[in-house]
């Protein structure tokens, strides 16, 4: 019996389900490097893949790990 309220505290404690999670926002990382005028094939082919990954699934992005601003509108801005 105390296992059973083990479990059942460890499931309540538990993260949502990866499906659950809300998909990432736009972000100046995809605007900018899947634009065919900026960036060639293979450079565009990551951006591509990201958007499948697991990684976008659970709403990791870009910066999460590379860092930078993901704002689109502030990613020119030097101050921001």
């Amino acid at each position: 019996m105390r296992n059973l309220w083990i479990a059942a505290a460890l499931a309540a404690l538990a993260p949502g389900a990866p499906a659950l999670a809300a998909p990432p926002a736009a972000s100046s990382c995809v605007t900018c490097h899947a634009n065919p005028d900026l960036f060639d094939g293979a450079r565009r082919k990551i951006v591509d893949s990201f958007r499948g990954d697991v990684h976008a699934a659970v709403g990791i992005s870009c910066q999460d790990c590379h860092g930078g601003n993901p704002d689109p509108k502030l990613a020119e801005d030097p101050g921001a």
